[in-house]
C-alpha cells in the first residue's frame, strides 16, 4: 500500500524572479531564506510528520484486520469465492453488517458454540469410524459365512445324489429279481418321494399262464 502526498508552497513572484533578487539587499535575501526555511520546519515538516505517522498507523490497522480476516476466511478463499475486487467501502460494510446479523440469528437458533460443535464433529467422525470398522468386520465374517454354505450346499447336493443313484440300484436289483421295475423319485423342494414300478408283459404273462394251469387242473 503506498500513498503519495503532494504539498504545496507558493513564493512571491518578486522572489522567484533571478533577476530582481540579483539586485537585492543580500539582507534580505537572507531574511526571505531564513523566513522560508523557517516554514518549511513548521509548516510543512510538521503536517508531512503527522502525515506518515498517521500513514503508519493505518497500516498498523491494516495489517491487524488482515491477521483478523486470514482466521475467518483465507485470501485464497476469497479468490476461488469471487474476491471483493471492485467493491467500495460502503459495500463490504453493508456486507458484513448483512453477514453479522445472520450470525447473530443464527447463533440464537443454535445455543452451541463453535468448539462445542467441533467436539460433536469429532466424536460423530470418531464414532462412524467404529461403526464403519465393526460393519467391515461383519461383512468379511457374512462372507466367510457364504462361501462356507455353498461349498457345504454343493457337497450335500453331490452326496444326494450319488444316495439316489444307489437306492435306485438297490432298488432296481431287488424288483428285478421279481422282473419287476421301476425309479425313486426325490422332490427336495417338496419334501417328497415317491416309487415308480412297470410290471414286464413277459411277467404279465406268467402270472396268467399259471392261473389258466391252475384252472384247467381244478
Amino acid at each position: 500500500m503506498h500513498t503519495s502526498f503532494l504539498f504545496e508552497v507558493f513564493f512571491p513572484s518578486d522572489f522567484l524572479n533571478w533577476n530582481s533578487l540579483v539586485d537585492c539587499n543580500p539582507q534580505f535575501v537572507i531574511s526571505k531564506y531564513n523566513h522560508y526555511e523557517n516554514l518549511m520546519q513548521v509548516k510543512v515538516l510538521t503536517e508531512l510528520k503527522e502525515v506518515e505517522k498517521e500513514y503508519q498507523e493505518l497500516e498498523h490497522s491494516r495489517k491487524e484486520s488482515y491477521k483478523k480476516a486470514s482466521i475467518i476466511c483465507s485470501e485464497t478463499d476469497i479468490e476461488t469465492l469471487g474476491s471483493c475486487k471492485g467493491n467500495t467501502p460502503e459495500q463490504l460494510s453493508a456486507q458484513l453488517t448483512r453477514l453479522s446479523n445472520r450470525l447473530q440469528q443464527e447463533s440464537r437458533r443454535h445455543s452451541e458454540s463453535i468448539d462445542d460443535l467441533r467436539t460433536l464433529h469429532e466424536n460423530k467422525e470418531r464414532m462412524i469410524f467404529k461403526r464403519q470398522q465393526t460393519y467391515k468386520a461383519f461383512r468379511e465374517k457374512l462372507s466367510a459365512c457364504r462361501k462356507a454354505l455353498d461349498l457345504r450346499w454343493s457337497k450335500f447336493q453331490r452326496n444326494a445324489s450319488l444316495l439316489k443313484r444307489q437306492l435306485t440300484w438297490q432298488f432296481n436289483g431287488h424288483l428285478g429279481k421279481k422282473g419287476i421295475s421301476g425309479k425313486i423319485i426325490v422332490n427336495y423342494e417338496k419334501k417328497t418321494l415317491s416309487v415308480e414300478r412297470t410290471i414286464s408283459s413277459a411277467m404279465v404273462w406268467n402270472r396268467f399262464s399259471r392261473k389258466n394251469e391252475l384252472y384247467c387242473t381244478v
